[in-house]
């Protein structure tokens, strides 16, 4: 089951896309998916529809609230974009997200997790930083340092890691032109010192983007193995007896 989803809640707009599982019966745990600079697509669409296959209540955020993301056509104007977006305004729709998924008849809210690409990675593992309530969160490629910081970008993500209250899934690709190795080593580095719950892998001659089919960076094998370690990840934290 399947619904497009524009609803107020605590103060927040929410306009998303809800997959609930088929069969559904009880309650079940549910997976807020953040999208990449992109926005709320068929992509982002299809991953939680795969997440409602699995057994869960799946919910994607649109950043844009309906509007459709600003031109992205060139780096420079994708830059322009994520810096554009506030990561307080963010993280506070995150919450009205899970509130809102608390609140429905099929969720489980004591079993939440964030997942998310891209930028939408970055506010996976953010949301894991919050006093929310997550058994996990899963960062496929996420964004950790900015260029500077403004109003918007208060903070580093990898200045956040000594937060981080939830097992940790992230993924990584060594030819990502965004996230150079020296980058991904000292995130790794922040996490081991800290010593939470995390695992962290990395996919050789993978780049940015590597599990959205629609891209042109897409690779089939790293995609398919980080969504197979995803999906086992979510399984064991969501589950009923943890």
């Amino acid at each position: 089951m399947r619904w497009e989803i524009d609803e107020r809640v605590d103060g927040e707009r929410l306009v998303g896309h809800l997959a609930v599982p088929a069969a559904a019966s009880g309650r079940r745990p549910a997976v807020l998916v953040w999208p990449a600079i992109h926005g709320l697509n068929p992509y982002v669409k299809a991953v939680a529809d795969e997440l409602a296959q699995a057994g869960w209540v799946a919910f994607s955020v649109d950043y844009y609230d309906g509007a459709g993301a600003p031109p992205l056509r060139d780096a420079g104007e994708v830059a322009t974009a994520v810096a554009s977006l506030s990561d307080p305004g963010v993280l506070r729709k995150g919450k009205a997200a899970l509130q809102y998924l608390r609140s429905r008849p099929e969720v489980d809210g004591e079993r939440l997790a964030a997942l998310g690409f891209c930028i939408g990675g970055m506010y996976a593992f953010q949301m894991g930083c919050e006093p929310v309530g997550l058994k996990a969160a899963v960062d496929f490629y996420g964004m950790i340092r900015y260029d500077r910081l403004t109003a918007e970008k208060p903070l580093h993500p990898i200045d956040r890691v000594s937060e981080l209250r939830c097992p940790l899934l992230a993924h990584f690709g060594t030819e990502d032109h965004l996230l150079p190795p020296e980058m991904v080593d000292a995130f790794y580095q922040a996490l081991a010192s800290q010593r939470p719950v995390f695992e962290f892998y990395r996919y050789p001659g993978a780049g940015h983007a590597f599990h959205d089919w629609t891209r042109p960076g897409f690779r089939p094998v790293a995609a398919k193995e980080a969504w197979s370690r995803t999906l086992t990840f979510l399984s064991w934290y969501l589950a009923q007896e943890r």
